[in-house]
């Protein structure tokens, strides 16, 4: 007999974060089991443990087996089974968030439904990993992001590198990438040598592509955007102007100060006074 199902739900999962798990299983199915055509709201990809099964996307059938896996995207009509004879088991996860997408497409499956794995047991061990994690507890929807992100970061390690990259263009998701490390390190002695070495880009290119998208310079977005918290310390905090300098970010209150009347017409203690309530 076939074992029962096993799956994981993460109650109250916001799909607005970059990654959320929707759930994560196991199923040994039964001769001719099939699910489908039907259409999903979240990525969701099997792993084949064992056994044999066919996979329809797109007008293609796949037969799979042991180590192969598919993918599932939002709103894809799909249809999957298993063999009569030798039928599958597989371990599934199904997420979404603002990063799921991209994280595939690192992966190379943004164009892909069903791929072989190369380390498929480390991958069903993520998949365990999901469905160990204390079901109902507070910490589950945050424990299990540590093995998705892990499970997600050895397809890209698998797939990413399986073949030669083609001469890459900075894309805008690229350029938003940069803004995010920006806003995420602003407080950190970062340059944009070190964001565009972190994107794997050139210095010159990222300059080229940040400029397209947001209309000034990485190194502008960086300084302004260091200004602008730097004004939300001074109008919410009691910091002293080099406590303010050093929390966005910049090593010299002189220079900060400078800066800040440079740009903003003002000094940072000219600006907490115009700023207080009763001023």
């Amino acid at each position: 007999m076939p074992e029962p199902r096993e799956i994981l739900y993460v109650p109250d999962v916001q799909p607005s974060g970059e990654l959320s798990l929707r759930h994560s299983g196991l199923e040994r199915c039964a001769p001719g089991h099939a699910y489908g055509p039907a259409v999903r709201d979240h990525f969701l990809i099997h792993v084949v443990l064992d056994g044999r099964g066919t996979f329809r996307a797109g007008g293609v059938e796949t037969r799979l087996g042991p180590g192969d896996a598919f993918l599932i995207r939002p709103a894809e009509v799909t249809w999957y089974g298993a063999d009569r004879d030798d039928p599958w088991t597989y371990a599934w996860v199904g997420f979404d968030g603002t990063r799921a997408a991209e994280l595939l497409g690192m992966a190379r499956l943004d164009a892909t439904c069903a791929f072989r794995c190369g380390d498929a047991a480390t991958l069903a061990a993520c998949l365990r990993e999901m469905r160990g994690i204390g079901r109902g507890a507070v910490r589950a929807e945050v424990a299990v992001l540590a093995p998705l992100y892990r499970f997600l970061s050895l397809l890209i390690e698998e797939r990413g590198t399986a073949a030669a990259p083609a001469p890459r263009d900075l894309s805008e998701t690229d350029a938003l990438r940069a803004a995010r490390y920006i806003e995420g390190a602003y407080g950190m002695p970062i340059t944009i040598a070190g964001i565009a070495t972190h994107l794997g880009v050139d210095r010159t290119h990222l300059f080229r592509i940040f400029r397209r998208r947001f209309g000034i310079s990485p190194q502008e977005y960086l300084i302004e955007f260091r200004l602008r918290k730097a004004c939300g310390l001074l109008r919410r905090t009691a910091l002293g102007i080099g406590e303010v300098a050093l929390s966005v970010g910049f090593d010299s209150p002189a220079h900060f100060s400078a800066l800040f009347r440079a740009r903003r017409g003002m000094s940072p203690r000219e600006y907490r006074k115009a700023s207080a309530p009763d001023a």
